[in-house]
């Protein structure tokens, strides 16, 4: 099944940097409630900035993982979204 949204950040581009917490709880949030503007409203955010950490989060994982029209996640935020809980433990327990 092709949703005809690409996976994959346009070239010149390339992937830096870890993965921050502060981007994957963004991201969940916006999923979560469907919208950057109910997010940025919830974490009392500018409805740019959780753009901005969304856009971040793609850039250092090389991959985009929300579709944002509407919103939902790529097949990459699928399975992002089932390993975040996981990911983001791990990253808060070093």
């Amino acid at each position: 099944m092709t949703s005809g949204v690409s996976n994959r950040l346009p070239v010149p581009w390339r992937p830096g940097g870890p993965v921050r917490c502060i981007h994957l709880a963004t991201w969940v949030a916006v999923l979560r409630l469907g919208s950057f503007a109910a997010a940025a409203q919830e974490l009392g955010y500018t409805q740019s900035a959780v753009s901005q950490q969304v856009a971040e989060l793609e850039r250092r994982a090389g991959l985009r993982v929300i579709q944002r029209r509407p919103v939902r996640p790529t097949a990459a935020g699928l399975v992002l979204l089932e390993a975040q809980g996981s990911v983001r433990t791990a990253m808060t327990s070093r």
